[in-house]
């Protein structure tokens, strides 16, 4: 694996394996985090190393200021892979494919997931139709309560303790009572009418 000795310094982090020149204009190989990285890099080849991660492990546990992502790692394999010849640089991306264990444990994961999900929606529901209900039994309570009857929280009602059926039904019966007052009213005017229209003709006759 070739690593520059400096190379341009980008507008990210300093990368592992690299440090920045006295200017702070470039930056410059670390002999020996360059050398962690080739070891690693060649342990993924070979298989002395499992994985990816386990190469990351073993960087990042070697010091304290050593910090590198399995990405990273990944990258660098890649290029010594195309390198070596061990990979056609323009081969189509092969997509991965999971262990039928690997499989079954992500599909357990995301049913549960789902599961619980749905238990909270549940719950939710469960709770706001409970406070209805509760809200709905009071106002039942005060409006069976005969209207002489003594109680603690009142007689009045509330007009955001109603459901829209009985909101509905309150006020249809108040539009029918304005109703019939309306027609009350124009039959007293009418009878009223009758009584004067009476009276003048009785005087008239006299």
């Amino acid at each position: 694996m070739k690593f520059p000795k400096t190379k341009k310094k980008s507008s990210g982090s300093i990368p592992f394996g690299y440090e920045l020149t006295e200017d702070g204009k470039q930056l410059q190989a670390v002999p020996k985090q360059i050398k962690m990285l080739r070891d690693a890099v060649d342990g993924v080849i070979t298989g002395k190393i499992a994985s990816l991660r386990e190469a990351r492990e073993i960087i990042n546990n070697a010091s304290e200021d050593a910090k590198v992502s399995h990405q990273t790692i990944s990258k660098y394999v890649k290029q010594e892979k195309i390198d070596r010849g061990l990979l056609d640089p323009d081969a189509p991306k092969r997509q991965y494919n999971y262990h039928s264990e690997v499989k079954a444990k992500i599909s357990a994961q995301r049913s549960l997931r789902e599961k619980k999900k749905r238990e909270k929606k549940l719950q939710s529901q469960l709770s706001n139709l409970k406070t209805s209900l509760k809200k709905q039994e009071n106002l039942q309570t005060k409006l069976d309560e005969p209207a002489d009857a003594s109680t603690k929280e009142g007689k009045i009602v509330d007009a955001d303790d109603l459901d829209d059926s009985t909101k509905n039904s309150l006020l249809t019966g108040k539009d029918n009572m304005s109703r019939n007052r309306n027609q009350n009213r124009k039959k007293a005017e009418d009878w009223n009418k009758l009584w004067n229209v009476g009276n003048n003709d009785k005087e008239g006759e006299k």
